[in-house]
């Protein structure tokens, strides 16, 4: 079975289309539940006003990182769910900070 792994080729593509650098800042995210088997880090380009934003999870699967919901199918059908962060909230707040320009 072949799987579709889109790191490093994203981030790759959206540094190219906006302009931005190369070497992004990456930080680790706090590990707030130590049950999930999971960690996370945020990967930050920038170029002038222009910058991009990833969000790695590293030993999770494929759930919504911080769903509230239970996990719909076992553990090793998925793997785990990240519960260090809530996936919904970091979108908003990174559209928030960079709106659309018209």
């Amino acid at each position: 079975m072949r799987v579709y792994n889109p790191w490093p080729a994203g981030p790759r593509l959206r540094r190219a289309h906006n302009g931005i650098n190369r070497k992004p800042v990456i930080k680790q995210l706090a590990d707030v539940n130590r049950k999930d088997n999971c960690s996370a880090e945020t990967h930050r380009w920038s170029n002038g006003g222009r910058s991009g934003e990833l969000l790695k999870v590293i030993g999770g699967g494929h759930p919504w990182p911080g769903a509230k919901s239970r996990q719909y199918l076992p553990v090793k059908t998925l793997a785990e769910t990240c519960r260090d962060f809530e996936a919904g909230e970091r979108v908003r707040e990174f559209f928030k900070a960079h709106p659309k320009v018209k």
